[in-house]
């Protein structure tokens, strides 16, 4: 699809691939990965400030 999209020929899509697109999704990974470790993080903070409250029954 993106190829026909942007009409890239076929000899040229696997370097297109390899140089642009790869990248490309390389880095959407990692700033899917950095923002589930900073949700984590603050999860953890804010979870972790609160006093834990004795229940009785």
């Amino acid at each position: 699809a993106v190829r026909t999209k942007y009409k890239i020929s076929a000899q040229k899509w696997d370097e297109f691939f390899q140089k642009c697109m790869h990248r490309t999704l390389t880095q959407c990974l990692c700033d899917i990965r950095k923002k589930l470790k900073a949700q984590q993080q603050l999860q953890q903070a804010t979870y972790g400030q609160q006093p834990q409250q004795a229940t009785t029954n």
